[in-house]
């Protein structure tokens, strides 16, 4: 009867061809296919439903007004047709710009939510790192023994947090040492330090915060979140958290215990805060492709204030509020 096996794909590739799904929409099926958690498939289902191209719309919407006005005065001089003001055409390009801003705004949550918040637990020898991670991933997933050094090795393990999927590393313990093998580790720990979102920044409560846990912490890469973790809590509830706080710059610091379990709802809680809360129904959740195009509408909205603000001729405004208006296409297809 001629019937064969749907390739993977082609119905949603279908729909999108014959204008059923925007490309946005087309997307959001992998989204939604691929999502790790509660939160990444409503937002997937969001999208899906059209909430970023209804957005990118209103923002399209606009700027084909201004653009209307604008080039009809060009082309028609003589008509005497009611013209917006540039000051009118100011305010819409703000309007534009904050509207694109707020879109931009969700990029890097929305690529957390698919790909994952890499958080990396670091910290001196023997401060409770590998039992963190088996109390956060509820499994023994990391050897755990009273001999510092026993992790030697990167583990990554994927836990939800809050809604959030983060791949958590356990790391070998920061501290000089002749060991070769440990030396590996070591490297791999800062190898890993140098990719991460997220340093959760664990110092020993019952040792109390030492010289060599303020000289490791100097030493950490910028660009990453930092979290501090006071773990052992329990055998110094008079731990100052105020003097790791200061250590870290004013990072957020949690007391918990690996052995009891006290103060792992705040660290989690510290953790989905920093991948950025959000309401999984906003249409702000947008991928790397879809940001890539609103950065250059929005360099083009930029491009179109300048030339207003320097007083040059209409046509060239208009050129640059087309180009906006062309790229902000690009998203939804």
């Amino acid at each position: 009867a001629g019937a064969r096996l749907a390739e993977p794909g082609e119905f949603t590739r279908r729909a999108f061809l014959n204008g059923r799904l925007d490309l946005s929409q087309a997307e959001a099926v992998v989204d939604l296919i691929r999502a790790k958690t509660d939160r990444a498939m409503a937002a997937a289902v969001a999208h899906l439903g059209g909430s970023l191209r209804q957005a990118v719309g209103r923002i399209r919407e606009r700027l084909m007004e201004m653009m209307a006005h604008l080039e009809a005065d060009i082309d028609f001089p003589e008509l005497e047709l009611e013209v917006q003001t540039r000051e009118e055409v100011a305010a819409g390009c703000a309007w534009c710009l904050g509207e694109v801003e707020r879109l931009l705004g969700g990029a890097r949550t929305g690529r957390i939510l698919r790909e994952g918040l890499r958080a990396v637990l670091a910290g001196r020898p023997n401060v409770g790192k590998s039992s963190l991670l088996n109390r956060l991933v509820r499994e023994n997933r990391a050897i755990v023994t009273p001999i510092p050094g026993t992790t030697r090795d990167v583990i990554a393990e994927w836990v939800e947090l809050g809604g959030v999927p983060v791949q958590l590393f356990d790391t070998a313990g920061l501290r000089p040492t002749d060991d070769p093998v440990e030396r590996i580790g070591v490297a791999r720990t800062h190898e890993a330090l140098a990719q991460a979102h997220l340093v959760l920044v664990v110092v020993d409560a019952a040792a109390g915060l030492g010289p060599e846990d303020r000289e490791w912490i100097s030493q950490l890469p910028q660009g990453a979140a930092r979290v501090g973790v006071a773990n052992k809590i329990d055998l110094n509830p008079a731990f100052e958290l105020s003097a790791l706080r200061e250590a870290l710059g004013g990072a957020p610091v949690v007391g918990v215990s690996a052995e009891t379990g006290e103060g792992l709802d705040a660290l989690e809680a510290e953790v989905a805060r920093v991948a950025g809360a959000f309401d999984a129904s906003e249409e702000l959740l947008v991928n790397t492709r879809q940001a890539e195009a609103i950065r250059r509408a929005r360099n083009h909205l930029r491009d179109a204030q300048a030339t207003l603000e320097s007083g040059l001729g209409d046509e060239l405004v208009a050129i640059d509020l087309r180009a906006a208006w062309m790229a902000l296409g690009e998203v939804t297809g």
